[in-house]
Parts: C-alpha cells; structure tokens; sequence
C-alpha cells in the first residue's frame, strides 16, 4: 500500500500511518470500511478467506495501492 514507514496519517495528523489505522481505525474510510469489511470484523472472520477478499475489496474502493 502506499503508506510511509512510521509516518503520519495526512487524514488524521498525528495517528501513526500503518496498515492497521488505514484498514481498522482512519476515519477518512468510515464508509468504505462499513460497506466490505464491518461485517467481518464484526465477527470475527477478517483474516479468513471471506474477509481477506473484503479486505481487498475495501483497498480498491478507497483507490490505495498495494
């Protein structure tokens, strides 16, 4: 993904930018997240093969690369 190593999140200044505030907590992705992956997270299924597929699908909705 495009992320810096150890950088910031230029949404939220000052949040650490890394994958896990891009796909769990950025609120720039609110609606993203709540359409492919809240389901997921919810229960509990994110790393399965369902959820990496959301996962992927959430990535392309918010045009960031892998």
């Amino acid at each position: 993904m495009k992320l810096r190593d150890r950088g910031t999140c230029d949404s939220c200044r000052g949040h650490e930018e890394s994958v896990k505030h891009f796909v769990l907590d950025c609120p720039r992705f609110d609606a993203q997240r709540a359409q492919y992956i809240s389901d997921t997270i919810s229960s509990g299924t994110l790393f399965s093969v369902t959820g990496v597929c959301s996962i992927l699908r959430y990535v392309s909705a918010t045009k960031r690369s892998l």
